[in-house]
């Protein structure tokens, strides 16, 4: 009865010393992902009234198979800026903008590790908006990959806000209002890029992750214990 009782502790610590070991691991890879998120305006000054697009950027990606959500928060003035979103211009990746919560999702759902620009944020200078240099600031950013998710760091650009030229005939943006004509994809705050019709993309949110490596951590101990039992039974047969 003595001998039975102790192969039961022994198995038991062999189930647990499998399971930290596993768990470590799968953290140690986590730890490793990492990618560059650059934010890049189309110019530095504004009047009142003018328009800035910035363009998100990811590159240097290194997550497992690469990356396909995005999850962020834009930390801007919005007593000074209108905030809107668009798609990147191959419309890869879908663009949703809910208060400041930002979360950019690849339309296929396939990860990816290849330098691109994920989407873009237009801001509009409000009328009556103190001059000044203004701070565009992503924060929370969080990417997911095909098994784990892994944040980085804050992310920022500044923009000035300088006094209305009414001499100004240079190209770009009217500053005759409020409204600035901008081509392409433009979503408002609070509205859902349609990137795909046949995907039921709306409302999307980063997913639990490491899914894939729980499943898979489980099924290394359920063969280890399996193993450790027949070894226990032969030597009794034996």
């Amino acid at each position: 009865m003595i001998k039975k009782n102790f192969k039961n502790i022994i198995l038991i610590l062999l189930i647990f010393i499998i399971f930290i070991g596993t768990m470590g691991i799968k953290s140690l890879a986590a730890d490793n992902y990492t990618c560059n998120l650059a934010l890049t305006p189309d110019k530095k000054e504004l009047q009142i009234g003018e328009s800035v697009i910035l363009t998100l950027k990811v590159s240097d990606i290194e997550a497992g198979s690469g990356i396909a959500i995005y999850n962020g928060v834009i930390d801007v003035d919005t007593d000074i800026f209108d905030i809107e979103v668009k798609t990147d211009d191959n419309n890869i990746w879908g663009v949703t903008l809910i208060e400041d919560s930002l979360t950019i999702t690849k339309s296929d759902y396939e990860t990816t590790s290849e330098d691109q620009i994920i989407g873009k944020i237009i801001l509009t200078v409000k009328e009556g908006a103190e001059l000044g240099k203004q701070a565009v600031t992503l924060k929370n950013n969080e990417f997911s990959s095909d098994t784990e998710s892994f944040t980085i760091k804050d992310v920022s650009t500044d923009i000035a806000i300088v006094e209305k030229n009414n001499n100004n005939t240079e190209g770009g943006p009217s500053s005759s209002g409020n409204n600035t004509n901008i081509g392409g994809n433009n979503i408002s705050s609070n509205s859902v890029v349609p990137t795909n019709p046949n995907s039921q993309n709306g409302g999307l949110v980063l997913p639990k992750t490491g899914l894939v490596g729980d499943f898979l951590i489980i099924g290394i101990i359920i063969g280890v214990v399996a193993g450790i039992v027949t070894y226990i039974k032969y030597k009794r047969a034996v």
